[in-house]
């Protein structure tokens, strides 16, 4: 079996775990394992989110694009067998991941390619911060060129002006994204829009007219990333 895969990215405060708590709550999850990203040692997000009967590994002390990479492919060797019930797998990303880092994960291990297909990356958007966030950070630039589904969250703090400013500054950076005007806390995966295959990582970066550069991580490192041309 080929499992799907749905990375919900989002840069810091976006909404995502939220999100993914909504999801939980609701059932759609029920069959799914959920892997959350926290950059920091204790993964706060982990424990709100694994309070019920969900399947949920947490991967802390690091962002899993770069620094625990080699933890995630161990994470996912060991749920095919520990989660038997397990038919898709959904990872929250930390706020400053990179997509494009984590996509080239799931590229370059041969394990990886036969067992699990990217096939959904869900960005959230603060639709208050965005407009500073998307010509400020290069993390949250990525987060939107490389998403299948761009969420519109918090817009009704916005007007109509700023709206459709973020709009059309989403547009631009991924015209193939849906876009959708949601609150995290009622968004059904009905809402997601249609499934895309990620399995060409190659090619994605080619359709999305991007080049790789550097961006600076929170630990002050920095690490391969990517900005639109």
């Amino acid at each position: 079996m080929v499992f799907p895969v749905t990375l919900v990215t989002g840069f810091l405060g976006a909404g995502k775990t939220t999100l993914i708590q909504q999801l939980i709550q609701s059932g759609s999850l029920r069959d799914a394992l959920v892997v959350v990203n926290d950059f920091g040692d204790l993964s706060i997000d982990g424990q709100i989110l694994g309070q019920g009967d969900q399947d949920v590994i947490e991967l802390g002390g690091g962002c899993v694009c770069c620094t625990v990479r080699d933890e995630f492919v161990t994470t996912l060797k060991a749920a095919v067998e520990a989660h038997p019930r397990m038919t898709s797998v959904w990872v929250e990303t930390s706020g400053i991941s990179a997509p494009s880092e984590l996509l080239a994960v799931f590229e370059a291990n041969a394990w990886l390619t036969q067992r699990f297909r990217v096939e959904r990356v869900v960005t959230v958007v603060d639709t208050s911060h965005a407009l500073r966030d998307l010509n400020d950070r290069d993390n949250a630039i990525d987060q939107v060129v490389y998403a299948s589904t761009v969420i519109l969250n918090r817009a009704s703090a916005v007007s109509a002006d700023v709206q459709a400013a973020v709009a059309a500054r989403i547009s631009d950076l991924n015209p193939w994204a849906t876009q959708q005007v949601l609150d995290v806390t009622t968004v059904t995966v009905d809402q997601f829009g249609s499934a895309m295959d990620y399995g060409d990582h190659s090619q994605i970066q080619r359709l999305q007219h991007v080049e790789h550069c550097g961006h600076i991580h929170a630990s002050g490192r920095s690490v391969r990333g990517i900005t639109t041309r």
